[in-house]
């Protein structure tokens, strides 16, 4: 599930379960409550220099949560320095990122609420494509609809192992009585809310709920419970491995013919490229493809654009992902047709292939040798 996004979404994942236990660490002891909370502060602070879903999903989620534990045992009021300690760090390690926004485009959230707090370079067709694309499908934009999306990206995918969710569901009714249970469902349950209510619905935006409901599996307290997470382990395994060991198998084919390791990629590169590379003056222009990684050319003179760079209302291709015209450009153009296709398809205002594209449309092309 997060193979295409492994860093992001695992970083968050891990700054996520750093701060949850920091919180639960100051349930447990009253005198370091406030260095407690100081840490779990700076740990949603990185969370949420990592992704901003992390601000609603773990400094808001968690701050709620930890507020419903702190007057459900009637002692908020020993909670208040507490809270304004984590939201202080918190807020004060997420700065750097809001502090450069504001310096580069006065938007410190920036692509985040352009209607309000400005677009910046953006222009209207690129504000909107951004909107569309982070935005569920007309057809899951409902709440019976969204509710539905949760049951089945969640609950139901096999990605998530089908075992996990009732083992903590288990585990968290016979803890109920410790104020850790109370903590991680309450935070489960906000990031739940904000899941449907205020993402465009994929499931890897729930993943780093997965550790924190993992630590629901350590609160029980019973004679038995020492065997049942060994038993619970070995079920998840096995399950795990008959899901997994279809997908997993083209991974293991590449590591066969000795994909893994290698440190020069070129090979994967268009035909042609690699004597470029050796001319120190041939620029080269990426369309349908923001992979530079993979071309072994100074990035002084490769170019390229992502999607949302794309200009928001440009007449075709070319203008485009080039910002002029074929004839206009000096240098080497690398087209792939396939991703010009599934771009101009999958999002808004992105143009597609030429009428005349002379270009076979399964293959990358190479234009002004």
């Amino acid at each position: 599930m997060l193979g295409s996004v492994a860093y992001t979404e695992s970083a968050l994942a891990l700054y996520t379960a750093l701060a949850v236990a920091w919180v639960l660490r100051a349930l447990r002891d009253d005198a370091s409550r406030l260095k407690a909370m100081l840490i779990a502060g700076a740990m949603a602070g990185f969370a949420c220099g990592v992704k901003y879903t992390a601000v609603p999903m773990v400094m808001v989620a968690l701050g709620a949560s930890t507020i419903g534990v702190a007057f459900v045992t009637r002692s908020a009021r020993e909670w208040i320095k507490p809270l304004l300690a984590f939201t202080v760090v918190a807020v004060a390690l997420f700065s750097p990122w809001l502090i450069r926004n504001v310096a580069w485009v006065r938007n410190p959230v920036f692509p985040l609420a352009m209607s309000t707090l400005g677009r910046a370079h953006f222009d209207e067709g690129q504000v909107e494509r951004f909107r569309i694309a982070h935005s569920p499908p007309a057809k899951d934009q409902a709440l019976p609809a969204r509710i539905g999306k949760a049951v089945n990206e969640i609950f139901a995918d096999w990605q998530y192992g089908y075992l996990f969710w009732p083992l903590c569901a288990v585990a968290l009714a016979l803890a109920w009585r410790r104020r850790e249970a109370w903590l991680i469902a309450g935070y489960l349950v906000v990031v739940l809310i904000i899941w449907i209510g205020f993402t465009h619905l994929l499931g890897r935006f729930y993943v780093l709920t997965i550790p924190v409901a993992a630590m629901s599996l350590g609160l029980v307290r019973a004679r038995l419970w020492s065997i049942v997470p060994s038993v619970i382990a070995a079920c998840l395994a096995i399950n795990s491995l008959r899901l997994v060991h279809e997908p997993l198998e083209h991974f293991a084919q590449l590591a066969r013919h000795g994909f893994f390791g290698i440190d020069d990629l070129s090979w994967m590169t268009a035909p042609g490229i690699a004597e470029v590379a050796a001319k120190s003056d041939t620029p080269v222009w990426l369309v349908g493809s923001a992979e530079g990684f993979l071309y072994p050319i100074p990035s002084a003179r490769l170019h390229y654009r992502t999607v949302f760079d794309l200009p928001g209302h440009a007449p075709d291709m070319y203008q485009a992902w080039l910002g002029q015209s074929a004839e206009q450009t000096n240098g080497l153009i690398v087209i792939n047709p396939m991703e010009v296709d599934r771009l101009s398809r999958t999002y808004f205002g992105v143009p597609g292939l030429p009428e005349d594209y002379a270009g076979a449309r399964d293959e990358v092309q190479i234009l002004g040798r």
